[in-house]
């Protein structure tokens, strides 16, 4: 959801991930006044009665300066009105990176009964250094101040303020964020202030918000923005959307005037001369020694920075956003995005390739399009690759893939800000969302008779980002895992099933292909009924290739767009090999469900005792639009009702039919 790394920045009562060292000197905060420039909000408490809220936001008050340095106030006064309420709310959490930026805590004050207690000076605090984003080799040097709030009850009133002082330097002292205009709880008083420098251009608007007056007054000295609304609704959000949308709203400011004014930031940091150092020449002349051409090299080339780079962000103060020279990474053998796209960059600049390090959000995705530009917008570093007339984006920190270039696996993220190219501005990756073939699944059930066991046997052969998902899986699991893993998920659909053999896979390397090959028993797979008091046998079909690939929210009424899977094919075919001939009659017509969105296409066949069914589900676009959410979710239950059924025939043995069917179809191919 896009929303929520805007709450990340602007929220205070967001859950972080603790560390387990402390440092607990209150050198690390100081306690202040309220700032001077800061303006008294009045709320009532009384005004606002919340409904199933375990909190009641009674004030939520963000008031921003930026014409001396940077100062973030933070207001809020907030009610448990439940235990769960209460559990959030007994320890308050502080963010704030002490490389660059100062807590100072102004007040706390629990109200029970119409009396105040100020624990300002006397409440806990521990300043712990985050460690939440370790498991993703990541660390940024961002802290978090608990406040431990003792003796409270449901039903206090806990009204405390807090500024946080500074900008990382990188930025240059340009200014940038966002301020929330709602969120998911009702809020009593909102209240949001933005004070600027008339004498420097600062953009400001607010976001997906018409509702509210955004207020501006002006002086020779000061501009100041301000929003104030009492009683605002709590958001709702959907799931299920894109990353791109959002159903909340802020108010957003930037002193970065264009995409074009946040490349020239970006290329500061990047334009690094390429030097023949020692390393990067014997690095770069191993890759174009074992390349008989640029398209190898290419992938050569991404292989190296994604496996023998390992991942690890020392994200410390100006690091967060400057890459370290692609010589000290291949030192120290590690290196974040950043690091590999412009080592990438770099490697391939020296073999006369056209390559730039690319800005993008694995958050916002194309959303961004649609904001005021700054670099806050970005959390990820790619690189864009000019290669026979085709532009390519290459990302170092994947691991597991395969292949030629054209045959890696790709990811979308909308939109990207190419550094140093000369459009200045935000490139579409990929004009065009075709569906690529993701795998086939091949189901073959061979009976012996029709009454004992069946052998089932899979085939699966998956292709680019599906084969590179089942690498990673296989290397990082053992074969007992693996195996137990795949026969749960047959299990689901088949009871009694059982190993014969241990799963078998080939991984093909050279076409990013990855193919596994299962094999089990089924110990009561035939079933059988009476029709007009003659037996008949029962084979349950069930296509599991589709089972976890589509989905739709229960809910009919949707204002916001549905998220899909990337676009892509899944084939299914299934062969059921009887022992003999039995009478089947199917027409030879496709079965077609078809929308914008998705199709799916199925063909039943018999012949040379067996029964057969190709079947292909497309998943056309990676969202579904909220006007059209009714008739695709029809679509899909559609869709559904075909991935199971059962074939019947009659019983084979019966009064020489088995004979009668050999007769007939001798008769039916003589024609």
């Amino acid at each position: 959801m896009m929303f929520i790394a805007r709450l990340i920045f602007c929220w205070l009562l967001l859950t972080h991930s603790i560390a387990h060292s402390a440092a607990n000197t209150k050198s690390e905060y100081k306690i202040t006044p309220t700032p001077t420039w800061v303006k008294t909000i009045d709320y009532k408490t009384t005004e606002h009665s919340p409904q199933q809220q375990a909190l009641d936001y009674v004030l939520m008050d963000d008031q921003v300066n930026t014409l001396q340095g940077l100062q973030q106030y933070r207001h809020r006064v907030i009610s448990p009105l439940t235990t769960v309420g209460l559990e959030q709310i007994s320890e308050l959490k502080l963010s704030f990176n002490p490389a660059f930026e100062q807590l100072h805590i102004h007040q706390i004050i629990i109200k029970r009964d119409n009396k105040a207690r100020d624990i300002t000076n006397t409440a806990k605090v521990r300043v712990i250094h985050r460690e939440e984003q370790l498991f993703e080799g990541i660390q940024d040097g961002q802290a978090t101040a608990i406040v431990i709030l003792d003796d409270v009850r449901v039903g206090d009133i806990i009204d405390y303020s807090y500024s946080v002082l500074g900008s990382n330097p990188i930025f240059a002292n340009k200014r940038f964020g966002f301020l929330p205009l709602d969120m998911p709880l009702d809020v009593g008083t909102l209240s949001v202030r933005l004070l600027t420098d008339p004498k420097k251009s600062t953009e400001v608007s607010l976001f997906n918000n018409t509702k509210v007056q955004l207020r501006k007054t002006t002086s020779p000295t000061v501009n100041e923005y301000s929003v104030f609304e009492q009683k605002v609704s709590a958001i709702n959000a959907e799931e299920a959307t894109p990353a791109w949308f959002s159903a909340y709203s802020w108010l957003e400011y930037s002193q970065y005037e264009s995409w074009a004014d946040v490349d020239q930031w970006a290329q500061a940091l990047y334009n690094m001369p390429i030097k023949s150092t020692p390393i990067f020449e014997s690095t770069y002349q191993q890759l174009a020694s074992k390349s008989k051409d640029k398209a190898e090299f290419i992938s050569n080339a991404l292989f190296f920075v994604q496996n023998e780079i390992r991942y690890l962000g020392l994200e410390f103060g100006e690091n967060s956003h400057k890459p370290h020279s692609p010589s000290e990474v291949l030192q120290n053998r590690y290196g974040d995005c950043k690091d590999k796209a412009l080592l990438l960059s770099k490697l391939l600049q020296q073999h006369g390739i056209t390559a730039l390090p690319a800005l993008v959000s694995t958050q916002f995705q194309k959303g961004i399009a649609q904001e005021i530009p700054s670099p806050g917008l970005f959390n990820h570093v790619i690189t864009y690759v000019e290669f026979n007339g085709k532009h390519y984006w290459l990302d170092g920190t994947r691991r597991y893939q395969a292949g030629s270039l054209d045959k890696i696996g790709t990811q979308d993220f909308g939109v990207a800000l190419v550094i140093g190219h000369p459009s200045k501005k935000l490139i579409t990756m990929y004009e065009e969302l075709s569906p690529k073939t993701s795998f086939e699944v091949e189901e073959h059930f061979y009976a012996k008779d029709f009454k004992g066991t069946v052998d089932y046997h899979i085939t699966t052969t998956l292709y680019g980002n599906s084969a590179e998902s089942q690498r990673e899986y296989f290397s990082n699991r053992s074969p007992t895992e693996v195996r137990k893993a795949f026969a749960n998920f047959y299990s689901h659909f088949h009871d009694d099933l059982s190993i014969v053999k241990p799963l078998e896979y080939e991984d093909d390397k050279i076409n990013n292909r990855f193919i596994i090959r299962e094999y089990y028993q089924l110990d009561n797979f035939w079933q059988t009924e009476t029709n007009k008091n003659k037996p008949i046998f029962k084979a349950p079909i069930i296509l599991t290739a589709f089972s976890d690939q589509i989905s739709v929210p229960q809910a009919m009424i949707r204002t916001s767009p549905l998220a899909l899977p990337a676009p892509r094919t899944i084939s299914s075919r299934i062969y059921l090999h009887l022992p003999s001939d039995v009478k089947l009659n199917f027409d030879g017509k496709v079965s077609s469900i078809d929308n914008p969105n998705l199709s799916f296409n199925s063909l039943d066949r018999y012949y040379d005792k067996t029964y057969y069914n190709h079947s292909e589900l497309v998943i056309k676009n990676n969202m579904v639009e909220a006007k059209d959410f009714k008739e695709f979710s029809k679509d899909v239950r559609e869709t559904k009702k075909q991935w199971e059924y059962s074939i019947f025939f009659p019983t084979p043995e019966n009064n020489g039919y088995t004979d009668i069917l050999k007769l007939q179809n001798k008769l039916e191919n003589s024609k």
